[in-house]
C-alpha cells in the first residue's frame, strides 16, 4: 500500500526515526529557505546538513543516491538523493518521512526539494490538517483544485481530501536574498527557474498538500523551488 502510494505521488522513498517530532513549534521565519519547511530543516540544506540538523544516527535512516545523468528514464538528467526514516513521528503523528533532494545542474550539489510525510494506516486526515494548521497557519483555497486529478483516487471507497498551503516570495525579496550570498542574479541562465522568476514579476512558491489517495492512507507533500533557483544562481 505505502509503496504504491508513493509511486503515484512520484516520490522515491527510504526511512526516518522517532527524532522528527514537530512538537507544537511555529514556523515564524520569513526567509524563503525556511517557509513551509519541515521543523529543524531548511530548503537550502544538503543531505549531510539535514542528517546533522535532525541528529539522525547511522542505522536509523536509509539513503539512496541516483547521480546526475545515471537514470536513462530521466530525460532531463536530474540527480536524486533520498533520505527516508520510517516508524517515526511528524507533527505529533506516527508517520514515515522521506526527504528528496535534486541535483539539476550536474555539479554534484543536492538541494532539498521535496518532503513527504505518510501517516500510519488509519490516521484521520483531519488530525493531520489540524496539526499542519497549528504549525503553518490556515490553508488557502486558491489553486487546490489543480491537484485533484493527481491526488484523488475516485474509484476508491473514500474520496480524497485536499488542503493547500502556499507561500509566495516576491522577486525583490529573492534578489535581496541571493545578493546576500554574493550572487549576481541580473543575468540568469536561459530557460531556468531563476530566469522565469527574476526576469518577470513572478514569485517563488513553496506549497504543501495533505493527500488521501487510498482508504486509510493520509499524508502531506511539501515542495519548494528555492534550491533550484539557488543552483541556477551558481550557489554551491
Amino acid at each position: 500500500m505505502k509503496k504504491r502510494f508513493f509511486t503515484i505521488a512520484l516520490i522515491l522513498l527510504f526511512a526516518l526515526p522517532p527524532l522528527l517530532c514537530a512538537c507544537g513549534q511555529k514556523n515564524l521565519s520569513s526567509g524563503p529557505e525556511e517557509l513551509l519547511a519541515f521543523p529543524g530543516t531548511r530548503w537550502d540544506m544538503t543531505p549531510q546538513e539535514l542528517i546533522q540538523a535532525l541528529d539522525l544516527e547511522e542505522g536509523t535512516y536509509e539513503a539512496k543516491e541516483t547521480p546526475y545523468g545515471a537514470s536513462a528514464q530521466d530525460a532531463e538528467g536530474y540527480g536524486y538523493y533520498v533520505i527516508e526514516v520510517k516508524d517515526t513521528e511528524a507533527f505529533d503523528l506516527p508517520a514515515d518521512v522521506s526527504f528528496g533532494f535534486l541535483d539539476h545542474t550536474g555539479e554534484g550539489r543536492y538541494w532539498l526539494n521535496q518532503l513527504v510525510v505518510l501517516c500510519a494506516d488509519g490516521t484521520d486526515y483531519r488530525a493531520l490538517v489540524a496539526a499542519l494548521t497549528q504549525y503553518y497557519g490556515e490553508p488557502v483555497e486558491e489553486g487546490a483544485e489543480a491537484f485533484e486529478s493527481i491526488l484523488f483516487d475516485t474509484s476508491s471507497d473514500t474520496n480524497g481530501h485536499l488542503h493547500l498551503w502556499r507561500t509566495e516570495v516576491s522577486t525583490d525579496t529573492l534578489r535581496d536574498r541571493l545578493a546576500g550570498r554574493q550572487v549576481d542574479a541580473s543575468d540568469p541562465p536561459s530557460g531556468s527557474p531563476l530566469t522565469s522568476i527574476l526576469t518577470s514579476d513572478g514569485t517563488l512558491d513553496t506549497l504543501s498538500f495533505p493527500l488521501s489517495i487510498y482508504k486509510g492512507t493520509v499524508g502531506a507533500r511539501f515542495t519548494s523551488q528555492y534550491g533550484l533557483v539557488c543552483g541556477d544562481a551558481g550557489i554551491r
